[in-house]
């Protein structure tokens, strides 16, 4: 993360074929020196908020199983729990 930024949040509002609009959630960062203040979720209740203004049907996103912090976040925002399997690739 670049110095002069405190934290951020990516997040994409995609309609579905179906007519209906989701909200992605890509990624969410706070500096390390800035955690613990509150802001992460602010920044996840600001994206939530503009999702259901919008009229999104659904938010997702993605963590790490081991990221207690983030899982902790969530499930306090209301977020439930779901299993998938992800995958990726390496690109470099």
């Amino acid at each position: 993360m670049e110095d002069d930024y405190v934290a951020y949040l990516h997040a994409e509002l995609l309609n579905r074929l179906d007519g209906k609009t989701k909200l992605l959630i890509y990624d969410i960062a706070v500096a390390p020196e800035q955690r613990r203040r509150g802001i992460a979720t602010k920044l996840m209740q600001a994206a939530l908020a503009l999702g259901r203004e919008v009229g999104a049907v659904r938010c997702w996103l993605l963590t790490e199983v081991e990221n207690a912090a983030a899982r902790g976040l969530y499930e306090k925002l209301g977020g439930d729990e779901w299993s998938a399997v992800g995958f990726g690739w390496r690109l470099e």
